[in-house]
C-alpha cells in the first residue's frame, strides 16, 4: 500500500487496489490589524496577530477505485458532527504544529448503481486551523519590601481625573503613550481602571499612573470623570 497521508479516520493511499487521494488542496492564510482612529488624521494600525489558517481539500471518492463512498463519508461526518481534531499528515509528517478541524463538508453524489448503492461520489473538505493553547507561563510574585514600596508612585485620589470601563473583549496597556511602546498587559472586558490624565502621540492615550497608557478611543472604553 501506498499510504501518502491521513486526516483523522481518512487514509490517502494511492496503490494497485485503492485510490483514495485529493487534488487542488488550497490552503489560505492571513494576519489581524486593528485600526486606531486618529482626530483629523489617516487611523494607525497594529498587528495583533495572525488569523486561522483554513484548508479547501476536493476528494473524488470512486467504488471503481477500491473506495466505499458512503463508508468515506460517513467518516467524516462523524469526525465533524462529534466536533474532533486531528493532524493533517501528507508524506509522513504534519502539514503544521496545529492540529485542525472540519468546519464544512460539501457533498455531491454523482452516480448511483441500480441498487442504489452509491457509487461516485464528489466531497470538499473546509479545515479550519485549531492550534494548541500556549502554556501558562508561571512566575513568581516578586516579595514587596519596604524599600521597594517606597519607590513605588503614590498616587493620590485628588490626582485622578476619572475612570475608565473596558468595552472590547481585549485591549492592550502599554508601557508607554505609543503603539510602539512594550505590551505591559491585556486589559479585559468591564475592566475599570482610574485615569490620571491624557496625552496624544501617535493616537489619544489615557495614563493609568505608574508609566501604563491605554487607547483612549471611544469605541474601546467609555470615561466616567471622577
Amino acid at each position: 500500500m501506498a499510504k501518502i497521508g491521513s486526516f483523522g479516520t481518512v487514509v490517502f493511499e494511492v496503490s494497485p487496489k485503492r485510490i483514495l487521494t485529493f487534488d487542488e488542496l488550497k490552503r489560505k492564510s492571513g494576519s489581524r490589524w486593528e485600526e486606531h482612529e486618529v482626530i483629523g488624521g489617516k487611523p494607525v494600525p497594529e498587528f495583533i496577530g495572525q488569523t486561522l489558517d483554513e484548508i479547501t481539500l476536493p476528494i473524488l471518492l470512486r467504488a471503481s477505485a477500491g473506495v466505499d463512498p458512503k463508508v468515506e463519508l460517513d467518516k467524516l461526518r462523524d469526525f465533524k458532527n462529534n466536533g474532533r481534531t486531528s493532524f493533517l499528515i501528507i508524506g509522513g509528517s504534519s502539514i503544521s504544529t496545529s492540529q485542525w478541524y472540519l468546519e464544512d463538508m460539501s457533498e455531491v453524489h454523482k452516480v448511483y448503481d441500480g441498487k442504489g448503492r452509491l457509487i461516485t461520489a464528489e466531497v470538499e473538505l473546509t479545515l479550519k486551523e485549531y492550534p494548541s493553547p500556549p502554556a501558562p507561563t508561571n512566575r513568581p510574585t516578586p516579595k514587596t519590601t519596604s524599600s521597594s514600596a517606597s519607590k513605588t508612585p503614590n498616587v493620590s485620589k485628588r490626582t485622578w481625573i476619572g475612570e475608565i470601563t473596558v468595552r472590547v473583549g481585549m485591549l492592550n496597556i502599554r508601557m508607554g503613550p505609543s503603539l510602539k511602546a512594550r505590551i505591559k498587559k491585556v486589559a479585559r472586558q468591564g475592566q475599570k481602571y482610574k485615569v490620571y490624565g491624557t496625552t496624544t502621540t501617535d493616537i489619544t492615550w489615557y495614563s493609568l499612573g505608574a508609566g501604563l497608557y491605554i487607547s483612549a478611543n471611544p469605541k474601546y472604553v467609555s470615561f466616567k470623570k471622577g
